[in-house]
């Protein structure tokens, strides 16, 4: 980074910030600073933002934070470090917080700080399914799930086959439900699952959850739609039990009975 320019001319690396708190050592470069500008009616707004990188080790572990565009925010950046909690493997904490595999995230955090995971996974021996869920906290909420499918659905509706539309409570969380049976044009039949729950976007315990579970997916890219390795019974099952498992998380140390 020493030996970089910016685009123009000047030392890339603007700025190091040590790290050493908690048993948490690492360090914070701010570099790689451009420019831009844009017109609003006839006047000329100039901009300018650097990149934030944090390279950090815990006992166990070690991590590494980068933002584009976050060199204004390396206060707020160096604060968050500091609430970092290792995990052992396979450890779940009893602290609130926003878990991160190996390690953790302690609260206070706000959801106006945006915390966001997105997992994807997939099922061995079923390689048509995709399986994905995303937690967002703090985004101003979007028209609601049913609303949204309302709009398109009359396209298609010669196509599908419904099996559930309507609001969905899961774990004390509400939201709406959708599961569709899809009839492609080459003869088969594929299968969408989808759960979105009712977000506050001043709440970091009320996240918008978008969970989804499709089947009918080819094997290679860009291939055409294959028949679900799965009944529309077994889907059904499957989704059933994936969904029902959404809940918050405890954040309180239950103790064992005695006596």
């Amino acid at each position: 980074m020493k030996a970089e320019k910016n685009e123009k001319g000047s030392n890339s690396l603007e700025s190091t910030i040590h790290i050493d708190s908690n048993n948490i050592v690492g360090k914070i470069f701010v570099f790689n600073r451009t420019w831009t500008y844009w017109f609003e009616g006839e006047k000329r707004v100039d901009s300018t933002a650097a990149s934030a990188h944090a390279y950090v080790r815990t006992p166990g572990a070690s991590l590494n934070f980068t933002a584009k565009y976050g060199g204004s925010r390396v206060k707020e950046l160096a604060q968050v470090i500091t609430q970092i909690k290792p995990l052992k493997e396979g450890e779940i904490s009893t602290e609130p917080g926003f878990c991160i595999g190996r390690a953790m995230l302690l609260d206070p955090l706000t959801a106006s700080q945006n915390e966001r995971v997105t997992m994807f996974l997939s099922l061995k021996g079923h390689p048509d399914f995709l399986i994905a869920l995303d937690s967002a906290a703090g985004l101003k909420p979007s028209d609601p799930l049913l609303v949204r499918d309302a709009r398109h659905r009359d396209e298609f509706a010669a196509h599908l086959t419904s099996y559930r539309r309507g609001p969905r409570t899961i774990g004390g969380v509400p939201g709406e439900e959708l599961i569709d049976g899809f009839h492609e044009g080459n003869g088969t039949t594929g299968y969408s699952c989808e759960w979105e729950s009712t977000p506050d976007q001043n709440d970091v315990f009320r996240p918008e959850l978008d969970l989804e579970l499709t089947s009918g997916h080819s094997i290679r890219p860009g291939g055409p739609p294959v028949e679900s390795s799965l009944s529309a019974r077994a889907v059904l099952m499957l989704w059933d039990k994936i969904s029902s498992s959404i809940r918050l998380r405890p954040t309180h140390v239950v103790k064992a009975p005695t006596g």
